[in-house]
């Protein structure tokens, strides 16, 4: 399983508003463009969102589990690639938030790979996804507090 980590200067529940919020989805999942269109509550467990992988394919996530501001897991699919679980956490920590983002595959032709192999590529494209989040967090802050 990858796993990665980031500090964010922010309380969690900025960092969950990032993460609840469908139309951001496309801008800290490294490889998502956008999101097309949302069936349920999003993030409420069993929402479903359809979005678009690498500009070309068309595919979605869908929740496994909620625990407002605090933890989120997902089912994430670009077929026939991948078929991912990726877990998000929030933990207070020094001020602000410990983001910790695990991600392993379940299926597609990635799940063939050997898991050193896996957890390596996955390693490197969720630790610019965590950036992503703190970024997108900490500004969204900025901009509420101006």
């Amino acid at each position: 399983m990858a796993r990665n980590t980031v500090h964010v200067d922010a309380p969690p529940e900025a960092v969950w508003e990032v993460l609840s919020d469908p139309r951001l989805y496309g801008n800290w999942v490294v490889g998502a463009s956008t999101t097309r269109a949302v069936d349920g509550d999003w993030p409420k467990v069993g929402s479903v969102l359809h979005h678009t992988q690498l500009l070309v394919f068309h595919d979605t996530t869908e929740v496994l589990e909620c625990e407002d501001g605090r933890r989120l897991v997902l089912e994430a699919r670009v077929r026939p690639m991948v078929v991912v679980h990726v877990s998000v956490t929030l933990e207070p920590e020094d001020g602000g938030t410990r983001v910790v983002l695990e991600e392993w595959p379940t299926g597609g032709l990635a799940a063939a790979l050997p898991r050193l192999v896996n957890d390596a590529v996955i390693g490197v494209r969720n630790a610019e996804s965590v950036r992503r989040i703190k970024r997108l967090t900490e500004i969204g802050r900025r901009l509420n507090r101006a």
